[in-house]
């Protein structure tokens, strides 16, 4: 009897750890189908409030990894000399007007938008989350999987992250996002991703305030080049400073 109760909970253990692992392979999964881990492209970004356009950015975006990501300003002409850099949890802001890189928080605003630094210059939620939970859920009538997040730190943009993705694809579908007092803060929609060759070719995401109605911020990733590697140089404030010029 002592045996079998033994045999009974080491396969409990043995099941437990399986499916803690699959968890984790989701989420690495659902990062590494979304976003390339080198290339060139370029990001255009609408702001509205009160649910009437604002103004537009463009950016010529350089990531290696998950850890470096380069963004440098293109338009419009009066903030061309302005860049975003993330090397690890280090994240940069360069301002050309007055010649002066600023080391800035992962909770700070992309270029006034809705979306943060972290949103934008990250392309790994495996890397600065922790997996807490796996839902089956249906969403807008389809079969979806419920990524429920957590962060280990406080150097973090969100306290936690709801990620919505395709049960098939593994791509994102919706995201909700919290503050560390915990109140949902925002939701992202996506709204098309464009895929060929499984590489990523055209993305349109819509990041919404919840707590300002009519305040969102809609960015176009396109023009995707994939080079076989990028320079390590590329990814240092130095460079950045010198792109700008």
């Amino acid at each position: 009897m002592k045996l079998k109760t033994l045999f009974l909970l080491l396969f409990l253990i043995a099941a437990m750890a399986g499916y803690s692992q699959v968890d984790k392979n989701i989420l690495k999964k659902s990062d590494d189908a979304f976003f390339p881990g080198v290339a060139k492209f370029t990001a255009d970004m609408k702001l509205y409030e009160n649910n009437k356009y604002d103004r537009y950015y463009e950016f010529t975006c350089y990531i290696k990894g998950n850890r470096k990501y380069l963004a440098l300003t293109k338009n419009p002409p009066i903030v061309r000399r302005r860049a975003h850099l993330r090397v690890g949890e280090k994240i940069w802001s360069y301002l050309g007007k007055i010649n002066r890189t600023v080391e800035m928080s992962a909770k700070a605003s992309f270029s006034e938008s809705v979306f943060s630094e972290e949103d934008i210059l990250s392309t790994s939620l495996g890397y600065y989350y922790n997996l807490e939970k796996v839902e089956e859920v249906e969403l807008n009538g389809n079969k979806a999987l419920k990524l429920s997040l957590k962060s280990p730190t406080k150097k973090t943009a969100y306290y936690r992250i709801e990620s919505f993705i395709d049960e098939k694809t593994l791509l994102p579908i919706k995201r909700c996002y919290y503050s560390f007092s915990n109140q949902k803060i925002k939701e992202m929609d996506v709204i098309k991703i464009k895929k060929k060759d499984n590489k990523l070719q055209y993305a349109h995401l819509i990041m919404y305030d919840a707590l300002r109605k009519g305040r969102y911020t809609e960015v176009e990733f396109k023009d995707f080049e994939y080079p076989d590697d990028l320079d390590d140089r590329m990814f240092t404030k130095r460079y950045m400073e010198i792109a700008c010029e």
